[in-house]
């Protein structure tokens, strides 16, 4: 029979995703795409991370349904909880099909700066390019 643990654990996993953060990091895709940034009701878009804080690497694919492409976002996270910095890491969809429309993928997910960097760099490697951010002239 094994006894009940009393030890809690600290790892990544238990620390919840900022949202506000996600929701930015989607405004500077669709904004780097020239499509109006969408609005989280009661949240200031851009609050957290600016569309200048977010990296976007970016290809051409052939989907299931057609061509379109494919975007990788990433934006600075909340420290770990060893106190580490970390990234969100964040996969867009463009369709040819539907060229004035964003689909995020549902997963975020977070990495070590080092892991990042490297998951850049093979991206990069792999043909990806670098998408230059534009600028925000919302309401504030």
């Amino acid at each position: 029979m094994l006894a009940r643990s009393n030890w809690k654990v600290q790892t990544p996993m238990n620390t919840p995703i900022n949202e506000d953060i996600v929701s930015d990091m989607i405004g500077a895709v669709e904004l780097a795409h020239n499509m109006e940034p969408h609005l989280r009701h009661e949240y200031k878009l851009f609050s957290n991370v600016t569309p200048d804080d977010v990296h976007m690497i970016s290809k051409d694919r052939e989907f299931k349904y057609g061509k379109g492409k494919e975007i990788v976002a990433f934006a600075d996270g909340p420290k770990s909880v060893s106190g580490k910095d970390m990234k969100y890491v964040k996969f867009f969809y463009i369709y040819d099909n539907k060229p004035n429309q964003v689909k995020p993928n549902p997963k975020t997910y977070t990495f070590s700066l080092p892991k990042a960097r490297d998951f850049w760099n093979d991206k990069v490697r792999d043909g990806y390019g670098k998408i230059d951010a534009a600028n925000f002239a919302g309401e504030g």
